[in-house]
């Protein structure tokens, strides 16, 4: 984080979760937590968020602050498992009722282009709305 660029609500939040994980391991009392985590949500530059932190351990037990995942992304893995356990069961299904052509095939394609798509605009994501109005609007 250069000191002189101005962050933004990621960096913000970062320094807050690690206050807080600094502050339940006992280093920083609730009444300096809260006055840190107001300056962590008002600082305007990278420099005064380091501000916040200087006096803490850089290396906290247990690791830094896990990095959480996008919600889009544990929605596609949600989909991605629920997908397998489905085409198991449709197998199973067809297994046990004797094989004869394989139709779990039909419902395991239409499912799996479904996810294939939803992995496509993970990959691939779209810009922000606001940009892609502009220029739809633009051109006409």
């Amino acid at each position: 984080m250069e000191p002189d660029l101005r962050v933004g609500d990621e960096e913000r939040e970062r320094t807050v979760a690690t206050l807080h994980e600094h502050a339940s391991r006992g280093r920083l009392d609730p009444d300096e937590l809260d006055a840190r985590v107001e300056a962590a949500l008002r600082a305007r530059t990278g420099s005064e968020l380091a501000a916040l932190v200087t006096d803490l351990p850089r290396d906290l037990p247990g690791g830094p602050v896990a990095k959480r995942r996008r919600p889009e992304v544990v929605r596609f893995q949600r989909h991605l498992g629920i997908y397998a356990v489905m085409s198991l069961f449709f197998i199973a299904v067809w297994a046990l009722a004797g094989g004869g052509p394989f139709w779990p095939a039909w419902a395991m394609l239409g499912w799996g282009i479904a996810i294939g798509f939803q992995a496509v605009r993970l990959r691939f994501p779209a810009h922000d709305d606001a940009g892609g109005e502009e220029r739809r609007t633009s051109g006409a």
